[in-house]
């Protein structure tokens, strides 16, 4: 069936055979979610079926723990992009909220059935279901008798000496580690989304530049990076600031502004992803435009030496 994303139980797509359904937060879609999902898409083309995941809109830790709130590696559409990737045919979205979290496993399952017609659950080795954190495999192996659905546990993917998971991944991020967060994510770190236009500086500067929001995010430090660009099969390479831009801004927003060399207008208003691969230096504010335009102009050399060299700017 063709991909379709809903943002509720009862906007479930109806299908006329049973589904393989996986759940989760999945914040990043890293290698240990893509093993979970690898096993979904497998199951469901060895069933002739439907594939599925239950995600969240944000991270259930604004809800659980708000003091303390966990950032999301990644956005919301850049998640559902990639459950589609990796071969989920149907990704339903749901809103945490205080009344779900009050739900019991067998509770929750129950109400998905209503909607959902699984026959398989699989889930990770570690995800836990409920109010009551039912997480060892024999009580929710009897949850699934009783509701008449086959588990299938995945095993956790290692990296180093510990399972890989989106704690770690934060982690490293934050610490500017961008080689170690990559290989967990099993891609380089990016961020994604729709391209705005910026205010026209970069352009009088010589230096145009489209701009994604990434409020919100984890973010690794403030500062330049060389990345690469992609819009749908088209890649570009180019250089982002991810920051304030304190020179010329004092809004205190976090953005990512890129300038894509071979620069094309066209691109705005697409959806893009912006794939970090090294950094460049702090981000920082300069007395004047003029040293501004000096920095940038160094920056963009720099990346464009790496660029030859190594035929991509990845991180060392």
């Amino acid at each position: 069936m063709k991909h379709a994303a809903v943002d509720s139980l009862e906007a479930c797509p109806s299908v006329d055979t049973p589904v393989v359904l996986t759940l989760g937060t999945f914040d990043g879609i890293h290698l240990g979610h893509q093993v979970v999902l690898k096993k979904v898409a497998e199951l469901s083309q060895q069933k002739h079926t439907v594939s599925a995941a239950i995600t969240f809109q944000k991270h259930p830790s604004v809800v659980l723990r708000p003091d303390h709130p966990k950032r999301p590696i990644i956005t919301l559409d850049y998640k559902i992009a990639l459950l589609h990737r990796h071969d989920i045919d149907i990704v339903i979205t749901l809103d945490f909220t205080n009344a779900l979290s009050q739900y019991s496993a067998e509770e929750f399952l129950q109400v998905v059935q209503e909607h959902i017609p699984f026959q398989t659950l699989v889930l990770g080795y570690d995800a836990r279901l409920g109010h009551d954190r039912v997480g060892d495999t024999p009580r929710l192996q009897a949850i699934a008798d009783r509701l008449k659905f086959s588990l299938v546990r995945v095993a956790p993917e290692d990296l180093g000496d510990a399972p890989v998971s989106s704690t770690r991944i934060r982690k490293d991020i934050e610490l500017g580690n961008l080689n170690e967060a990559s290989r967990m994510l099993g891609r380089p770190l990016a961020f994604y989304g729709k391209a705005q236009a910026g205010q026209g500086l970069g352009k009088t500067l010589g230096f145009p530049t489209l701009n994604l929001s990434i409020t919100g995010l984890c973010l690794p430090p403030l500062g330049v990076y060389t990345v690469k660009i992609l819009d749908g099969e088209d890649s570009y390479d180019g250089v982002a600031n991810i920051g304030k831009a304190p020179t010329v801004r004092d809004d205190n927003e976090v953005w990512c502004e890129v300038h894509v060399f071979g620069f094309k207008h066209e691109i705005a208003e697409h959806v893009l992803e912006v794939q970090l691969l090294k950094f460049l230096r702090p981000e920082q504010r300069f007395a004047n435009t003029e040293a501004l335009k000096a920095q940038v102009q160094s920056d963009l050399a720099t990346a464009m030496s790496a660029i030859k060299e190594h035929g991509q700017a990845t991180d060392q």
